[in-house]
């Protein structure tokens, strides 16, 4: 209803298959049916998007991008799932780690799927809040990045001034790191 006036954007959370596309895109279909036979038309088509929250979806990036419009990372789920750990439970958070290979690999394939099909792929979550890991993310090929108000000046500043080429040339050497803590300690010698 909102898009016979602006432009909008709808993106579709905790997507793990192909199959569940075809759900989406069909219940889709049959309201936007439903609106326009109320007599409501849309000015602009609304871009539809997915939300890589699941490491299946990561995995599937190419082909869910083939549907969609755009896609956005939420890294915080992407962490949790991929490294099967409840950051809310103190038992097993001291596991949860964004420097974690697999997740930063899920998120250069993911990237890297935008690239080949021409798709936004942006990323939310804490990772873009942090500014080391967002110059990361600007290396994978990330150009959108969701945070907290508080963290926009921060990050905003380290990846204005920061070389796109010398990014791009980190991340693809952070994908050969092995442990969190290397990780960690090679992007502060690259970007600290």
């Amino acid at each position: 209803r909102a898009s016979q006036h602006v432009r909008v954007k709808i993106m579709f959370p905790m997507v793990t298959s192909i199959v569940e596309i075809g759900e989406i895109l069909d219940i889709y279909e049959k309201v936007k049916v439903e609106i326009e036979d109320g007599g409501i038309k849309p000015k602009y088509e609304p871009e539809l998007g997915v939300m890589i929250e699941v490491p299946s979806a990561a995995l599937m990036a190419k082909e869910f991008l083939t549907h969609f419009d755009f896609a956005s990372i939420g890294t915080n789920d992407l962490i949790q799932y991929t490294l099967a750990v409840d950051r809310g439970n103190r038992a097993v958070s001291g596991l949860y780690s964004p420097y974690e290979p697999a997740v930063l690999k899920l998120i250069a394939i993911t990237a890297e799927a935008g690239r080949v099909t021409g798709k936004e792929v942006n990323v939310c979550g804490e990772m873009a809040s942090n500014p080391l890991l967002a110059s990361l993310l600007v290396g994978f090929g990330i150009r959108v990045l969701s945070m907290e108000p508080r963290s926009i000046l921060k990050t905003k500043s380290s990846i204005i001034s920061m070389d796109v080429a010398k990014a791009e040339s980190v991340a693809k050497k952070v994908l050969e790191k092995a442990p969190p803590l290397e990780v960690e300690e090679f992007l502060k010698g690259a970007f600290g």
